[in-house]
């Protein structure tokens, strides 16, 4: 009875070891994704702000080359639209950059947290071992010349496998590919979305106008 309580307690404060080193972890990941977070942040504040004032001083230019052109032409436009048209371009790009960065660096976060909770699970792993057999023939894989020396060299020195564990890194990859999906999405959707909406707008307060005019005209012409 003695020994079974003794082999619980070990149990139990082998349990509260993990448990203790799990929290650690957990903390410090936590501790360097908001490290990584303001880091990010900060590089984009620094970032935008050049580019932002690149683009105002870009779009004066285009205003003032472009479309003051459009604006002389003999159906002139009534507004610098190519200058307003890179300005939103910028901006949508500004807020794409912000949008994907905070995504990546949240996504990065949970895939190592996943990454770290994978079980091990048997597999047939390389026997291999950071030797000075094993460095060399890893400086020499670099100059492959055949599939089974490939082979070998990747596997290491003796190119054969062994029964062993591995970490199931099935969670860690999935969250890792759903916050590609995400961002993917979120950026194409947005750059989409701003599109449609310039060419919505351009229509409605110039092209249509002026299509009505030149249809109208040729109505004339005709008549004539």
């Amino acid at each position: 009875m003695a020994e079974s309580k003794s082999i619980n307690d070990e149990e139990e404060g082998a349990a509260q070891d993990a448990r203790e080193k799990a929290a650690e972890v957990v903390k410090q990941l936590v501790e360097i994704g908001e490290l990584i977070t303001d880091g990010a942040i900060q590089f984009l504040i620094a970032e935008y702000t050049y580019l932002g004032i690149f683009c105002l001083v870009f779009a004066v230019i285009i205003g003032f080359t472009v479309d003051l052109h459009e604006m002389q032409a003999a159906v002139p436009s009534n507004f610098p639209y190519t200058a307003t048209a890179f300005l939103v371009g910028a901006g949508t790009s500004i807020v794409a950059g912000y949008i994907g960065m905070r995504i990546a660096v949240y996504t990065n976060n949970r895939t190592t947290y996943n990454c770290c909770k994978g079980e091990l699970v048997s597999a047939d792993v390389p026997d291999m071992s950071l030797d000075s057999t094993y460095l060399e023939q890893l400086v020499k894989f670099y100059n492959i010349k055949s599939k089974e020396a490939a082979t070998a060299e990747q596997a290491g020195a003796s190119g054969e496998t062994r029964k062993g564990q591995t970490k199931d890194l099935k969670e860690g990859f999935m969250t890792a590919f759903q916050g590609g999906q995400v961002l993917g999405f979120t950026l194409v959707g947005l750059a989409l979305l701003i599109l449609e909406v310039l060419l919505l707008t351009f229509k409605a307060t110039w092209f249509d106008k002026v299509a009505e005019g030149v249809l109208a005209d040729a109505t004339i012409v005709d008549q004539d």
